[in-house]
């Protein structure tokens, strides 16, 4: 039933995405989700989303490896794997002039600058830093969560982190949404294969090894 749940919720995104390839003035809306903007956003934000950075999926991993169970550190591990290798092979080999916000306003006096932040400008198509968020939060809702209300808090915290590559000028909409799709998809597929597998590991690393 879940797993129909999140099958539906990938379609939303897919056709949110083609919607906004198609049709959207991408230009014009993000700088409309980027007109408001203050001191404290901006450091909220620069913050926020490191959650996105390989670095905190893999410190996931690990504490997972060692608290809670082998079994669920290797499905996510598979899933980094998959999710980030498929969003790099998109960014760099697929789209690889994809150009990101910073390469069309940095001439515009009225665009928010945000100081000492550090501006990339190509390998926008998709966003690795949103497929890396939905990819976790769709296993934690998978694996963990036992009410659609913690469903919908995990859904707005993924949004929210998401965003934040928007805010920062990062990515615009529609590789987010990309990068979101292939987080929930990897995720998806990864659980379908493995969550009835593995069930001698289904233990936390210091239990095996007390």
């Amino acid at each position: 039933m879940k797993q129909k749940k999140y099958v539906a919720l990938s379609y939303f995104f897919l056709f949110t995405f083609l919607l906004g390839w198609m049709h959207w003035p991408f230009l014009s809306v993000h700088r409309y989700l980027t007109s408001y903007h203050s001191p404290a956003l901006d450091a909220l934000m620069r913050t926020a989303t490191h959650v996105g950075d390989g670095l905190f999926f893999c410190s996931v991993i690990l504490f997972v490896l060692i608290w809670i169970s082998k079994k669920e550190a290797l499905q996510l591990s598979l899933i980094f794997l998959l999710s980030s290798g498929m969003a790099q092979f998109l960014k760099r080999v697929i789209f690889p002039n994809a150009l990101r916000p910073m390469a069309y306003f940095k001439g515009d006096p009225q665009f928010h600058i945000i100081k000492n932040l550090d501006y990339h400008l190509t390998h926008s198509f998709p966003s690795g830093h949103s497929t890396s968020v939905f990819a976790l939060a769709s296993f934690i809702c998978l694996a963990y969560s036992k009410r659609i209300s913690y469903d919908l808090l995990l859904l707005i915290a993924a949004c929210f982190f998401a965003f934040t590559r928007i805010y920062l000028s990062q990515h615009f909409l529609h590789d987010v949404v990309a990068g979101s799709l292939i987080g929930i998809s990897s995720t998806l597929l990864i659980w379908k294969w493995t969550h009835l597998q593995w069930q001698a590991l289904d233990q936390p690393w210091l239990q095996k090894n007390r």
